[in-house]
């Protein structure tokens, strides 16, 4: 069967199968791309066993029931779209894109060949690629995946922490590594903040994908593990309807807690000094007073009658304060 008639047969029977399995079978390259690759003596179908898998694919999981029916549709209606091949300077090719449908083969005892599209976009050596290098890559796998069927969180967590560490090695930062990979330096900031997620958090991963949601979570399981714990329990058991608002919910409520229980009250505060201290005339009068104030510091009230005709007399009425002071704070258990 030829490519074309193959692939308009596979076309046809995509219209009948669900969605989601026709994203895992199937892709978008056309007709006329495969053809430009033909026309340029770049397609090429080569023995499986001199492909050899990139050791840097940024997919690592790979489900073996989608394997199998990846599998059983090439050896029954032939592969539909070429893999994509660099050829390396020992003659073999290495993997660039098509992981899933090399493993298929690879797999299958029925197919001994792969149809291939070779590229020159990477360099002769990419098993030890340049930073530049591995960052183009990276970015077209990352690209390539998404396109069919998308990384696990911790996958693209992985991959995208790997791109902003290559982006910088060439003199770019966050922002220039969001801009590649089509995102915000926010939204990127919040995915590469869960590298190192809590376990419980995890487990969120059993009922959404969706990094932000994880991100709000992580942030309310650092204020308060057991709590989030239970929403993370109330979520895998199906009972919260919008896990983004109310991860968000949560996440706020126990912030706004922990900003309450970091303000003290005023029965909470102890007082500084035992007495309030003054230093008074020798007619009896106040000139300095010293008392405690609410949030637990000292407030000290000179009084209009606190006249000093001299530096000496200054130093010498503060100096009566600061020794009645360092005599009651003593006593406290602190210092002056």
């Amino acid at each position: 069967m030829s490519f074309a008639s193959a692939k308009k047969k596979a076309l046809k029977e995509r219209k009948t199968l669900p969605i989601e399995k026709a994203s895992e079978i199937f892709d978008d390259l056309t007709d006329s791309e495969v053809n430009q690759a033909k026309s340029e003596g770049r397609f090429l179908v080569i023995d499986k066993h001199n492909i050899i898998p990139d050791p840097d694919q940024p997919r690592r999981a790979f489900d073996i029931d989608k394997l199998n029916l990846l599998q059983s549709k090439i050896e029954t209606d032939g592969q539909i779209q070429p893999v994509v091949v660099k050829q390396t300077s020992n003659g073999n090719y290495m993997l660039i894109v098509g992981e899933r449908r090399y493993r298929a083969i690879m797999q299958s005892s029925k197919v001994h060949t792969i149809d291939c599209v070779v590229t020159s976009r990477f360099s002769d050596h990419p098993k030890d690629p340049t930073p530049d290098e591995r960052l183009s890559r990276l970015l077209y796998q990352r690209s390539e995946n998404a396109d069919r069927e998308p990384l696990s969180l911790l996958e693209e967590i992985s991959v995208c922490k790997e791109i902003v560490e290559l982006e910088k090695s060439i003199g770019g930062n966050n922002k220039t590594a969001a801009k590649k990979l089509g995102m915000t330096p926010g939204n990127l900031s919040k995915l590469l903040a869960l590298f190192e997620m809590d376990e419980d958090v995890k487990t969120m991963m059993k009922v959404t994908s969706d990094y932000q949601t994880i991100y709000e979570v992580q942030r309310a399981h650092k204020m308060d593990a057991g709590v989030t714990k239970q929403f993370i329990e109330r979520a895998i058991n199906g009972m919260v309807e919008d896990l983004r608002k109310e991860a968000m919910s949560l996440r706020k409520r126990l912030s706004s807690q922990a900003s309450r229980h970091d303000q003290p009250t005023s029965s909470e505060v102890k007082p500084v000094l035992k007495d309030s201290i003054s230093v008074c005339a020798e007619n009896g009068k106040t000139l300095i007073k010293a008392t405690n104030t609410p949030g637990g510091g000292i407030a000290i009230k000179i009084e209009p009658e606190a006249i000093a005709t001299s530096e000496q007399e200054f130093e010498q009425l503060f100096g009566q304060l600061k020794a009645q002071l360092t005599k009651s704070i003593a006593k406290r258990g602190g210092h002056c």
